[in-house]
């Protein structure tokens, strides 16, 4: 199998949201073939959910090819094509988080370095971006 649904539930918190909002996670993967893995333990720490460029290096993950990452708020419709290989929506994206909160370039460098964002080349415009749908090759 090339790819699976993955979401990330280590606390009450985040499991009481995920007892909601699971069930279209299941019947969307039993659409189109897709597993659907939940991890439960924290690959860094209580900021896992910030560290999503990590997740391949869980060992239930290491098989696949590509993943779709789901924040555990996100309910899946019905209808909703293979996101993994078609994607055509205007109501799912992503927002610069910096610009929201008005961050200085030398605090994002520093969460760069705080979520073990690696930059081996110099980024002149550093950005935070939040998702809560995406789609993460190997």
């Amino acid at each position: 199998m090339n790819s699976a649904i993955v979401g990330v539930c280590h606390d009450r918190r985040q499991r009481n949201i995920l007892d909601v909002t699971f069930p279209s996670w299941r019947a969307y993967g039993d659409r189109h073939g897709l597993p659907v893995i939940i991890i439960e333990r924290s690959g860094a720490g209580e900021d896992f959910y910030w560290s999503k460029h990590r997740l391949f290096q869980q060992p239930e993950l290491r098989s696949f090819k590509r993943v779709l990452f789901l924040d555990n708020d996100v309910f899946i419709s019905p209808q909703a094509a293979p996101l993994v290989e078609q994607w055509e929506s205007p109501l799912i994206g992503a927002t610069f988080e910096c610009a929201q909160a008005g961050w200085s370039r030398e605090f994002i460098e520093q969460y760069y370095d705080d979520y073990f964002v690696e930059r081996p080349l110099p980024v002149p415009d550093l950005k935070i971006v939040n998702t809560g749908v995406l789609v993460i090759p190997r």
